[in-house]
């Protein structure tokens, strides 16, 4: 169903000549980057400290703000516990 409706707003488009970003492909990138920063705080968390439990990966989701997950990528990056790790990022969800 997805499919069509893009293959027409990329006709639309280019119709109409729209030399812009689109909302529909800003909105993409910006998930792509999001998934991408959990992505690699998951990953890095389980080369630096042997693991990246559950609750990391499901707080950090629940994290709408590009933002905020950039700060906790460089927490990951820092952090050299990962029940301190977890409790910031639990500590930080909740002041949202």
């Amino acid at each position: 169903m997805e499919e069509p409706f893009f293959n027409d707003l990329v006709k639309f488009e280019q119709r109409i000549r729209m030399r812009y970003v689109t909302s529909v492909e800003r909105r993409g990138i910006e998930e792509g980057l999001q998934q991408g920063l959990h992505d690699s705080t998951v990953q890095m968390l389980k080369v630096r400290l042997g693991s990246a439990p559950e609750a990391i990966s499901r707080t950090a989701n629940e994290m709408p703000d590009i933002k905020r997950r950039f700060t906790q990528h460089g927490r990951a990056l820092a952090e050299c516990d990962v029940k301190r790790f977890i409790a910031t990022l639990q500590s930080n969800a909740s002041d949202r």
